[in-house]
């Protein structure tokens, strides 16, 4: 009877218990599973994100790299051409100096040559002075002008 009744719904109950017990445990390792699943495609995901950051950090720090070596390269050129300008310009005023030297020292050989051929004019010129006295202080000619020599001495042999 109620002994065999009882017990039957024990058992009835028992199972049941058990199922829901072996429901839960299912549930239970269903749960860990997908936390798992889910903490490794998140740990996935943070890597993924990671070495993306890296990529592109390395991108950038190449990226600065090459703008450095770039900003180098056209600060060297830069610093050659204001070189190569102040050379040019450096024998541009070379140039310019050795012309005016050179002018100079033309200008100062015709002051140099006018100024001897002023001297010598000067020389020239006194030295008449001092034949025109010497010769107007004597009135009387005691000889001959060459060509009234020579004239003198034709008038003799022609007639």
């Amino acid at each position: 009877g109620i002994n065999a009744e009882y017990g039957k719904q024990w058992y009835q109950r028992r199972v049941r218990g058990q199922k829901r017990v072996n429901q839960w445990q299912m549930e239970r390792e269903a749960r860990r599973r997908m936390t798992e699943e889910m903490v490794e495609i998140r740990r996935k995901q943070i890597a993924e994100k990671l070495e993306m950051q890296q990529k592109e950090q390395d991108g950038l720090l190449r990226e600065r790299d090459e703008l450095k070596a770039a900003y180098s390269e056209h600060e060297r050129l830069e610093a050659e051409k204001v070189k190569r300008t102040k050379e040019r310009n450096l024998g541009y005023q070379d140039d310019l100096r050795s012309q005016m030297a050179y002018g100079e020292a033309i200008k100062k050989r015709e002051v140099e040559e006018k100024t001897r051929e002023l001297q010598m004019q000067n020389f020239a010129e006194d030295a008449y002075q001092t034949k025109l006295a010497t010769a107007l202080e004597r009135p009387v000619v005691d000889r001959a002008h060459p060509l009234r020599k020579y004239q003198n001495t034709q008038d003799r042999l022609f007639g």
